[in-house]
């Protein structure tokens, strides 16, 4: 699966929500699309759900136009928005049935509304109004409602905000599994502490443009110009001293090192990571841990020092 965003503009009067938007992601797993409040996310997930269109640019899965063709894409993508409809004569079953009748075939009806009910977990309280529902409730009924047609991209409206811990948790673990199953997951959050550990690749959008996007790993490398060159960061029993800093830099493999309190990234070249490490013996440099940045990546600073680019 190939999404690509290019060129993306949509303007409300004086006012652009997004400036030539242009991403390009491939393969399953959840994508964290990640921007502060007004950043413009929801105005990109909606365009590319097919809900409004762009004053200009395209977005395509698989190579076939969402803004050309949307009767066609919207099969195969789900939206979910922020919030739930809270009709106070609704039960959650009849809102369900709804949307099974209206995508799914005659005869797997039941077996969809089994299968999606199963999956959620909302089965414990199907007879209940949706008017009656927790934030959490909702939300997994949401999610049901966004895999009855089974779509390939599913895109997420910050779906955990408001979420108590354990809901958020189960949140998480429904995500998850959606995830194993091959869909791509693009969900959108300002509060990157939801995203951690969830998501493979990041989308990073700061007032209508995207800075970065990519893996973690390519995003958290992407001031590495040289092929062959990795990120290391190390931690320190103690901050490390300008002079031995220096020395590093001064090592044959090093690209870039940068101190930031009890840590350090340098920059290395990949194939002499084991020559690497005897150098830094040989000046007893303070090392406590280290791990090389595409294992673990810190999404908020990531964000942070990408978005703080501009203002350098």
């Amino acid at each position: 699966m190939i999404l690509e965003v290019t060129g993306l503009t949509k303007r409300y009067g004086n006012i652009t929500a997004l400036d030539q938007v242009d991403f390009k992601l491939s393969g399953g797993g959840i994508v964290g699309f990640v921007g502060a409040n007004g950043a413009g996310k929801t105005t990109a997930l909606r365009i590319m759900s097919g809900l409004e269109e762009p004053d200009a640019g395209d977005v395509r899965l698989d190579g076939v136009s969402i803004i050309d063709y949307p009767d066609k894409m919207r099969r195969k993508i789900g939206f979910m928005p922020d919030t739930l409809p809270d009709a106070s004569d609704i039960t959650v079953k009849e809102y369900l049935n709804f949307f099974v009748n209206s995508f799914a075939e005659k005869d797997k009806r039941v077996s969809v509304m089994a299968d999606v009910v199963d999956f959620t977990g909302v089965d414990t309280f199907l007879n209940r109004k949706l008017s009656d529902l927790s934030k959490g409730m909702k939300q997994r009924v949401s999610l049901a409602r966004l895999q009855i047609h089974n779509p390939d991209l599913m895109l997420l409206d910050e779906p955990a905000a408001g979420l108590d811990p354990r809901a958020r948790a189960e949140l998480h673990s429904v995500l998850k599994k959606m995830a194993d199953k091959g869909k791509m997951i693009f969900l959108s959050s300002h509060i990157l502490a939801e995203l951690e550990n969830m998501v493979s690749a990041v989308v990073i959008i700061d007032k209508g443009k995207v800075l970065e996007y990519g893996t973690l790993s390519e995003v958290a490398a992407s001031g590495i110009e040289e092929a062959g060159v990795e990120r290391i960061i190390v931690g320190t029993k103690s901050e490390v001293p300008d002079s031995v800093i220096d020395m590093v830099k001064q090592f044959k493999m090093v690209r870039n090192c940068r101190r930031r309190g009890l840590t350090c990234e340098i920059d290395i070249v990949s194939r002499d990571f084991g020559r690497f490490l005897s150098a830094l013996g040989e000046i007893s440099f303070p090392l406590l841990w280290l791990r090389r940045a595409e294992k673990s990546v810190e999404l908020e600073k990531l964000f942070l020092e990408v978005t703080g680019k501009g203002d350098k």
